[in-house]
C-alpha cells in the first residue's frame, strides 16, 4: 500500500519529532535500545513475515524497557495486556511472564498486527488497531474501507498512527549505527540464570537485568524459553524508563516512570507526576505551555493535580457517548474533562451559561443538543 502525507500533518508530526528528539541524553539512550534489540526483533518479523518498520513501534509503546507498565497494566516491550498475550500464546503467571521477553513478546506482536492486517487488509489499520482494537477500529473506519490501498495522512489521522510516523523518523537514522552492547539467546533448558551465568563467565546481576521475564529461580521445562545473553557495555539508563525536565525534582519525591496513556475519546493524553509544574509536563508531553493551558481549559495560576489526566490535543466538540448524569463534586469543567469534550459544546448542548451551576443528578448531554421539553431524544 501506499502512503502520501498532506503538508499539514507533516507539520503536526514533525512537532512530535521535535519532542523525541529534544532531550539528546534521553533520546540516544532510547537510540541505543533500538540498536540493541531490534535485531532480535527483525529477524523475528523477517520469519513472521511482517513488515521491518513495525519494528519502532516497540519504542513508541514501551521505549523498549523490558517491565515497563501503563497506568492500564500494559506491561513489557509490547505492551500487552495479561490476558491478550495468553491469547497470543504468552505464558503469564508466577513463574514467567513472557511480555517481558525480548523473544517471545515481538512473536507474540508480530502475529497479532498480521492478525488484524488479514481482518482489514490495511497495515495502517493494522497499526492503529495495537492500540484501540480491531473492534475500535471497525467502528472509526467503517466495512466500506477495508483494503484500501492507498491512504492520506491529515491533521485528523488517528493520533497514534501519526506518533507512530514520528517515531520511525525521529529514531530511522540513529539506528543504523553498531551498538555498545550486544544480546544473544539461548535455551535455558530448565537450568536457573545462576548457572548460565558461571557458565558464560558473566555477571549474574547483569544478567538477571536482561531476563526480568523470570521470577521463578529456575528456568521452566515445559518448552523452549529465550534466555538473553548480553555483552559489551550498559549504558547508564539502558533499562529504566527516565523522564527528563528542565528542572530535576524535588529530592523527596519520587520519580516514576512516564506509560502512554490510553487516549480518551480519541484525544492523546498524559498522567501528571507528583512535583511537576504546568511547564514540566507541557514539556513533557512535547507541547508548549500555552497549547497545554488551551487544550485542557486551564489558567496559569492554576495548579497540577498529581495523577490527574491532561490532554496534549484540542478536546472535541462532541463524545463518543451521548450522556451523563453528575455526581456529588461534579462541574462542569471535570465532566468534560472527563469526557475530552469542549466546555463550550456541553454549554451550547445543554443550553448553560457561564454562570450556571451543576448539580448531582443532572444529564448532561455530551454529543448533541438537550432535548427541548415534548421532545424524544434520538
Amino acid at each position: 500500500m501506499t502512503l502520501t502525507i498532506r503538508d499539514d500533518a507533516r507539520r503536526d508530526i514533525q512537532k512530535d519529532v521535535d519532542a523525541l528528539t529534544q532531550h539528546p541524553r534521553y533520546f540516544l539512550v532510547k537510540a541505543e535500545r533500538a540498536r540493541t534489540y531490534f535485531p532480535i526483533i527483525e529477524k523475528i518479523f523477517a520469519e513472521e513475515r511482517l513488515p521491518d518498520d513495525f519494528k519502532f513501534l516497540a519504542l513508541q509503546e514501551s521505549a523498549l524497557v523490558a517491565d515497563a507498565v501503563s497506568s492500564s497494566n500494559a506491561v513489557g516491550f509490547w505492551q500487552f495486556k495479561d490476558f491478550t498475550a495468553r491469547e497470543m500464546g504468552l505464558r503469564v503467571d508466577d513463574e514467567v511472564d513472557e511480555r517481558m521477553n525480548i523473544v517471545s513478546a515481538s512473536r507474540a506482536a508480530a502475529r497479532y498486527i498480521k492478525q488484524c492486517n488479514h481482518y482489514f487488509n490495511n497495515w495502517i489499520f493494522a497499526l492503529q488497531s495495537y492500540q484501540m482494537g480491531a473492534g475500535g477500529v471497525m467502528r472509526a473506519v467503517g466495512e466500506g474501507n477495508l483494503g484500501t490501498r492507498h491512504m492520506e495522512i491529515t491533521p485528523d489521522t488517528y493520533w497514534y498512527v501519526r506518533k507512530y510516523l514520528a517515531h520511525k523518523v525521529a529514531f530511522e537514522g540513529a539506528v543504523s549505527t553498531k551498538p555498545t552492547l550486544q544480546v544473544s539467546k539461548m535455551d535455558g533448558g530448565g537450568r536457573t540464570l545462576a548457572e548460565i551465568a558461571r557458565e558464560a563467565a558473566m555477571d549474574e546481576s547483569k544478567l538477571r537485568e536482561f531476563n526480568k521475564w523470570l521470577k521463578a529461580e529456575r528456568i521452566p521445562a515445559d518448552r523452549e524459553y529465550a534466555v538473553i545473553l548480553p555483552t559489551g557495555e550498559v549504558v547508564a539508563g539502558f533499562g529504566t524508563l527516565s523522564t527528563v525536565s528542565a528542572k530535576p525534582a524535588p529530592e523527596t519525591v519520587a520519580k516514576q516512570p512516564v506509560a502512554e496513556e490510553a487516549p480518551i475519546n480519541g484525544i492523546p493524553t498524559i498522567r501528571a507526576q507528583a512535583g511537576e509544574s504546568i511547564r514540566m509536563i507541557a514539556e513533557r508531553g512535547g507541547i508548549s505551555v500555552t497549547d497545554f493551558l488551551h487544550y485542557n481549559e486551564l489558567t496559569s495560576d492554576q495548579t497540577i493535580g498529581a495523577g490527574q489526566i491532561y490532554f496534549l490535543e484540542r478536546k472535541k466538540k462532541k463524545a463518543e457517548v451521548e450522556t451523563y448524569t453528575t455526581r456529588a463534586g461534579d462541574n462542569l469543567w471535570s465532566v468534560a474533562h472527563r469526557f475530552g469534550v469542549q466546555q463550550k459544546s456541553l454549554r451550547k448542548f445543554n443550553g448553560l451559561n457561564e454562570s450556571d451551576q451543576v448539580v448531582a443528578g443532572t444529564v448532561i448531554y455530551l454529543a448533541g443538543r438537550k432535548p427541548a421539553a415534548g421532545e424524544t431524544a434520538g
